[in-house]
């Protein structure tokens, strides 16, 4: 009874969002006739037909959560009890089904929804088996399977140093946006706050490959010119890079710079 607790407990993990899902079906699993998973006549009174018989995300992305539904339908002679559906696959975190209350009881012609999601944490492939069971007995196996990419990521410096300035000299540096993920990531913007920083000429959009791959990154050139009668004290400014494709929609730079001398304004 410990180990059913257990099982109905982890079967009802709910991953939190969803998108919306890729995923291929097949022929529905029919055990009526005690087949690969069935029962022999036991299973052929209860008749649990699991529609499509293969659940498939193909396209996944990392961080995203995907679902559909299997139709499970009754179309034996007798009562069917629903003890567990256990995700058997590796690794298991990926998978979820959750409906609620357990077990369930379908009368013949009675169906439910199987809500079945893939969570990827990281890229790669999973694979494994549905398995649906009623009592001891495994009566239906569906065949799970996903495969997921990293989605595009922008990479950049959290903070740009501008250093120690010379009154009315112009110090100018570059940050450098790169894709780290996969995929294509496109810049369509940028901006930037703070009076005393400057945005050079850039050309966009602009779509990055993998870094990785493609060593390609985008340079984007910004001014520091510090105020002409400062009092030492640091000026700071914000770049705001405008993403398309990417995890983020957009993503920031933090800009500082100061004077290296303390110049007083002269007296009115």
């Amino acid at each position: 009874m410990r180990r059913l607790a257990w099982l109905r407990a982890f079967v009802g993990i709910s991953l939190a969002g969803t998108a919306c899902s890729t995923w291929s079906g097949g022929p529905g699993v029919d055990n009526r006739g005690g087949g690969e998973a069935g029962s022999g006549g036991a299973g052929q009174e209860i008749g649990l037909v699991a529609t499509p018989a293969v659940v498939s995300f193909d396209d996944a992305v990392v961080g995203l959560s995907y679902k559909t539904t299997v139709n499970l339908a009754n179309e034996g002679l007798r009562d069917a009890t629903i003890e567990w559906i256990l995700p058997w696959v590796e690794p298991w975190a990926r998978w979820s089904v959750d409906l609620g209350k357990w077990p369930i009881r379908l009368a013949p012609g009675e169906s439910v929804e199987l809500p079945v999601r893939y969570s990827p944490t990281e890229a790669g492939e999973s694979s494994g088996e549905l398995r649906i069971y009623t009592g001891a007995s495994i009566e239906v196996v569906m065949s799970l399977s996903g495969r997921a990419t990293l989605p595009p990521v922008a990479n950049v410096p959290e903070e740009l140093d501008f250093g120690a300035v010379e009154p009315g000299e112009v110090r100018t540096q570059s940050v450098a946006v790169r894709n780290v993920g996969t995929g294509l990531l496109k810049v369509t913007g940028a901006s930037l706050s703070g009076n005393q920083f400057t945005l050079g000429e850039i050309e966009i959009p602009v779509a990055l490959e993998a870094f990785e791959e493609s060593g390609a990154q985008f340079e984007i050139p910004i001014s520091y010119t510090p105020t002409f009668f400062c009092g030492g004290y640091e000026d700071f400014g914000t770049l705001t890079v405008e993403l398309e494709g990417g995890v983020k929609p957009s993503i920031a730079v933090e800009l500082h710079g100061r004077c290296s001398v303390i110049i007083e304004p002269p007296p009115p």
